[in-house]
């Protein structure tokens, strides 16, 4: 799977070119000016795995965005993620965990 480090993730065209590699089946890292906009940037993935707007709807792919956002004290991408989950098997949990907690420590090595 390729990836792609966006900077600028956020908002505007940043967050935007996350969600068209996204599609693309890019596994992105976002880099954010501040903590708080890269929470509402992961919080927004979410939405957007989740609802399906601009790319084909992933619910494993909505958990770890939601699963990150929720880390961080979301607590709207908290009730989210949990309602995902029921819907996930046992491996994609297991998947989208690990993929969280591998983008979770990428965060924290550009602090």
């Amino acid at each position: 799977m390729p990836s792609a480090l966006i900077t600028g993730g956020s908002s505007g065209i940043g967050l935007a070119i996350a969600t068209m590699l996204g599609a693309e089946g890019y596994a992105l890292t976002l880099a954010a000016r501040s903590p708080d906009r890269l929470e509402a940037a992961q919080a927004s993935l979410g939405d957007i795995y989740h609802r399906g707007k601009g790319v084909a709807a992933n619910p494993a792919e909505a958990f770890v965005w939601y699963h990150l956002a929720a880390g961080s004290g979301d607590r709207r991408a908290a009730a989210l993620r949990d309602e995902i989950e029921k819907t996930l098997s046992r491996e994609q949990l297991k998947a989208a965990l690990r993929r969280a907690a591998k983008l979770r420590e990428q965060i924290r090595g550009r602090r």
